[in-house]
């Protein structure tokens, strides 16, 4: 299989996401990336993706920085969408350096019935958690997935 690494240009970041097919697949994947979760992992609702691995082209979020997840999901309109849970984690793992700038939003997921999984970076250390979607905080953005047809690798 082809090795896929992560591409970065001015306004779009692509990059391989593993989509996995458990719980238990994602406690190792945050355990082993030493991210922090900060709220119970229970309440998370998990993505449910048929293909198993997929190539994504995104925005950074930044352009949506201080937005609420509300505004910014009404934002995307036909040709974009949230990133999900193990969207958001790949990225973080992938290019780290895009907490410097801001927290993400996982607009795309869903914690409890109606918080939002968020990944933001405080001294140095990577922490999952979830915030209320009319919340809007400078420091918070929320990247877009472009949707295209072939995406599948």
């Amino acid at each position: 299989m082809k090795k896929y690494k992560i591409k970065i240009t001015r306004d779009k970041i692509t990059y391989p996401v593993f989509y996995f097919q458990s719980a238990q697949q994602i406690k190792k994947f945050i355990g082993r990336n030493k991210i922090i979760v900060k709220v119970p992992f229970n309440k998370f609702v998990l993505p449910k993706e048929i293909s198993r691995l997929k190539l994504i082209q995104i925005d950074n979020g930044s352009k949506r920085k201080g937005w609420s997840p509300i505004k910014a999901k009404k934002s995307f309109g036909k040709r974009k969408r949230g990133l999900n849970l193990i969207e958001g984690l790949w990225l973080v793992v992938l290019y780290p350096k895009i907490l410097n700038d801001h927290a993400i939003d996982l607009v795309a997921s869903r914690y409890g019935k109606e918080c939002v999984p968020t990944i933001y970076k405080w001294k140095n250390k990577i922490y999952l958690s979830a915030i209320c979607p009319d919340v809007s905080d400078s420091m918070c953005g929320a990247p877009a997935v472009y949707k295209t047809k072939n995406n599948y690798i």
